[in-house]
């Protein structure tokens, strides 16, 4: 008879890790907002899938990384052991409302040092009228407007927030790697005709694909070459060993397909942070 979960006494690792993040104050990180931001500037025109995933991948690939002590395994959406990334794409008439109100309200306090704050005050002006709050809005008839307004009803989920409540298909990338999937996206994209309107659409689909899987496993390499260099600065045989590990790990997945179940959970971990991205 297989135990119960809770009756599994948590290890001394997982009890200081755990302490960590408990004892880290809330706070809000400012990285994601200005990259994504500065990513948007730059691919003005050109079809909207591509440019969200040109925004991702380029989050992926210069958002601040961490390995902290005691993991095993990797990854983090933001610069810090308990932030919050913005998205700024999504809306961003509370951040004008209630910035200067997150440190001290009387729930969810998360701190913002007075950089975040210049930051994201930054960027603003930008998506002012252009983000997805805004195109919802822009959809809705008038008396629909002031019946949401009168708090008649609500429909929030994809309104003013983003999509990170999704399942992927964790098994085929298990099996197959990200590799896989890229090359299959740039055969359709060669067997496309790219002057019917419908199959237009579809290239810009496999475009985005594409660039996709070149971010997530440039995020997985960055985490290796950055476990790498701990390694060789570290002083602790087995700690050592594990950061090794942890390399050796990020350099193959979810490039590849997991061959063991360290691999695995490290793929699935990574799969979590890319909507939560």
């Amino acid at each position: 008879m297989s135990a119960n979960i809770k009756d599994i006494a948590a290890t001394e690792r997982i009890k200081r890790m755990r302490q960590e993040i408990v004892a880290s104050d809330p706070a809000v990180c400012s990285e994601r907002a200005l990259i994504v931001t500065k990513s948007y500037q730059e691919t003005e025109g050109q079809p909207i899938p591509v440019r969200r995933a040109k925004a991702i991948k380029r989050v992926l690939e210069e958002m601040t990384i961490h390995i902290w002590d005691d993991e095993l395994i990797v990854g983090n959406h933001a610069n810090g052991r308990r932030t919050a990334p913005i998205f700024p794409e999504w809306g961003v008439y509370w951040l004008e409302d209630q910035l200067d109100t997150i440190p001290v309200r009387p729930q969810d306090k998360m701190i913002i040092p007075d950089q975040v704050k210049a930051d994201i005050r930054s960027v603003i002006p930008y998506w002012r009228g252009k983000t997805v709050y805004d195109k919802v809005w822009g959809t809705l008839p008038e008396d629909v407007q002031k019946a949401r307004k009168a708090l008649v009803f609500t429909v929030d989920l994809f309104e003013r927030g983003s999509f990170g409540h999704i399942v992927y298909n964790t098994p085929a990338i298990l099996k197959y790697g990200f590799a896989k999937v890229k090359e299959e996206a740039l055969e359709r994209i060669q067997n496309a005709d790219e002057s019917i309107p419908e199959e237009f659409k579809k290239i810009q689909y496999w475009k985005a694909f594409a660039i996709i899987c070149d971010g997530i496993i440039a995020f997985a390499n960055r985490f290796s070459v950055l476990a790498k260099e701990m390694a060789e600065k570290e002083t602790d045989a087995k700690r050592k060993s594990e950061l090794l590990e942890i390399s050796r790990i990020c350099a193959r997945v979810p490039e590849h397909p997991a061959e063991n179940f360290r691999e695995a959970i490290q793929t699935v971990w990574f799969l979590q942070l890319l909507p939560q991205l």
